[in-house]
């Protein structure tokens, strides 16, 4: 851990040069995560709960594809052992006696999950409910899933409201995915705020999901946010709402979706392009 924070200092420095030395400072004020909370005064909009916690059962197959996918075997040989690889016995007479088959399977690693939610202004009614269903199918769907945690967290352009902390589980904070839009999008300076607290987890691996329609505002820091999360190993995978571009992205492949039942294929493509590594 002392080797990651010094990486994550490391880079906080340098950002903060490059803004000293950046030619536009009046749009790059100071480079400080949002405060997260735990209460909203805005949890009153919509989320079909029935919907779901019926689409939890396949994303969560989708996802264990994915998560235990992540299983590596080796194969060795050597010249003792209990288990024969008939395939090399012709290599005897060569001199070649490693004919011993040992395999090693190395178990997919632990990981910690963050769904940043989209909760602005730029999100109608419709694409909200599709997001907070969306966000508590995900959850649902993470809580079903050994050695694997999650946290849901919403964003606009003020403090981040947190749905859900990795500690407590989807079901006892359902109605917490109730959230109205409001504000601007605050991509950068949430997805910063993110990638520091999942980078002082004790997973071995961290992915962000997020949640958006595309209309990021903060695109600077969106940027420097990206190449913290490359430069820490964490993964974004990007879910789009109504959307042909999630501008700031463009170097991350989009996943679209224009309703809520589309997520299991969704998911399906992250094994298929390998989005999960």
């Amino acid at each position: 851990m002392a080797d990651l924070h010094e990486q994550v200092n490391n880079e906080l420095e340098k950002m903060a040069d490059e803004v000293r030395s950046s030619n536009d400072m009046g749009q790059l004020i100071d480079f400080n995560a949002p405060l997260i909370s735990k209460n909203d005064r805005g949890t009153v909009g919509t989320a079909e709960l029935n919907l779901a916690k019926r689409l939890s059962t396949p994303i969560s197959r989708e996802l264990h594809k994915i998560i235990y996918g992540l299983d590596q075997k080796s194969v060795n040989f050597s010249k003792q052992g209990r288990t024969v690889e008939a395939n090399r016995l012709a290599g005897v007479k060569a001199g070649n006696f490693n004919v011993f088959k040992s395999e090693r399977i190395t178990k997919a690693p632990t990981m910690a999950i963050s769904v940043l939610v989209d909760r602005s202004s730029s999100m109608s009614a419709v694409e909200m409910n599709g997001a907070n269903t969306s966000a508590l199918a995900i959850n649902l769907a993470i809580d079903k899933l050994k050695g694997v945690n999650s946290e849901c967290i919403y964003f606009s352009a003020g403090d981040l409201y947190e749905a859900k902390c990795f500690k407590s589980t989807t079901k006892a904070v359902k109605d917490n995915f109730r959230v109205s839009s409001r504000g601007g999008t605050h991509t950068g300076l949430s997805l910063y705020s993110v990638i520091r607290r999942l980078s002082l987890r004790v997973e071995q691996k961290k992915v962000v999901f997020i949640i958006t329609d595309g209309q990021a505002s903060d695109l600077k820091y969106l940027e420097k946010s990206i190449e913290m999360s490359e430069l820490l190993g964490i993964q974004i995978v990007c879910i789009g709402i109504n959307t042909g571009m999630l501008y700031g992205f463009e170097n991350q492949e989009l996943l679209n979706i224009q309703t809520v039942e589309e997520l299991p294929s969704i998911l399906k493509q992250v094994i298929k392009n390998k989005l999960i590594a």
